[in-house]
């Protein structure tokens, strides 16, 4: 280890970057699900009539 103005700084090894990026992947699996199931949600509430689309012209 390391020492930078007293503390003591660990390099990082290549099972750390793993450990991060395993991390990392997990939490953007997270958010895909949760904009996945907000999605739905709001497909689902704009069939039933609970929210209002515009109607978008085409231009056709």
């Amino acid at each position: 280890m390391r020492e930078t103005s007293g503390v003591h700084v660990r390099p990082e090894s290549p099972f750390n970057f793993t450990r991060i990026r395993n991390e990392s992947i997990l939490s953007t699996d997270q958010q895909i699900e949760k904009l996945k199931e907000y999605k739905a949600t709001l497909i689902n509430s704009a069939v039933t009539g609970k929210i209002k689309v515009p109607e978008v012209d085409s231009g056709c």
